[in-house]
């Protein structure tokens, strides 16, 4: 990526993330006829398009142009920052795990075992950011949910874990992938903190665009065969466009304009 390599490590963290995003989006847009559910089934038909691989590829591409441009600018995260980026993925980790448990336990209709891991201490993380409602309404239906994508996701893990080594990974591949999301995000903040919503959005819009234009990809002969670079940009092409139309669709509905696609 320039004059930047990029490793098989930092290559899976974004395929497990992608793994897990496409998993967790088929579940959010299944009943949602909101702007953001349209988005959601785009861009999960987009990932089916071009694959997973050169989705989480494209991704990663993109992060390092951002990231080029953030350290060129002096966006430097702070260290203990990047270790509670890393603590908040561990625990989504955790939390993801504990749905999937939820969600068999549900499939068994076994509501005396559902309800005792809901008021379990290890459920408490997962009932603040869910709520219990909703954990609930997870049991009702729980036929029409499938966590094939976000098991998925969870294999891509642990494969990673076994090959890296969980305490580097985290300490260190991670902390790592921390820094740069961060730096990207002081970045955007940095660009946009003056503007209107409205306005903002669309100048960070624009500025990614022109930054992934601008950017030189290469691929080694260690790349995977499902990876191309014709269907990384064409991927990135469709990405695009699917985060204008929900930019031109929430200002059409008086709706927010914040980031709202969580994919990047």
């Amino acid at each position: 990526m320039g004059d930047e390599c990029v490793y098989a490590p930092q290559f899976a963290t974004y395929l497990r993330d992608q793994s897990l995003n496409l998993g967790l989006a088929g579940q959010e847009s299944a009943l949602d006829e909101s702007p953001f559910g349209e988005y959601l089934r785009g861009w999960s038909q987009l990932v089916g398009e071009f694959g997973l691989e050169n989705a989480a590829f494209a991704t990663m591409a993109l992060d390092t142009a951002l990231h080029q441009a953030a350290a060129s600018q002096d966006h430097i995260p702070r260290q203990d920052e990047a270790m509670a980026a890393m603590g908040q993925a561990r625990q989504r980790i955790f939390n993801l795990r504990l749905l999937i448990e939820l969600h068999e336990l549900a499939l068994e209709s076994d509501m005396a075992a559902f309800r005792n891991l809901i008021e379990s201490p290890q459920a408490g993380q997962v009932i603040a950011v869910q709520g219990e409602e909703h954990l609930l309404l997870l049991f009702e239906q729980a036929k029409q949910m499938d966590f094939s994508g976000t098991n998925d996701g969870l294999a891509i893990h642990d494969e990673l874990l076994e090959s890296v080594g969980p305490d580097e990974y985290w300490t260190e591949v991670y902390v790592d992938y921390s820094r740069r999301r961060l730096a990207i995000e002081a970045l955007r903040t940095s660009m946009v903190e003056s503007r209107d919503a409205e306005t903002a959005e669309l100048e960070w819009q624009d500025f990614q665009e022109s930054t992934w234009d601008a950017a030189e990809i290469t691929l080694t002969g260690e790349a995977l065969s499902a990876i191309s670079l014709a269907g990384i940009r064409a991927y990135m092409g469709g990405h695009f466009a699917l985060e204008r139309r929900l930019l031109e669709l929430l200002r059409g509905d008086g709706g927010p304009t914040s980031r709202a696609a969580p994919m990047r």
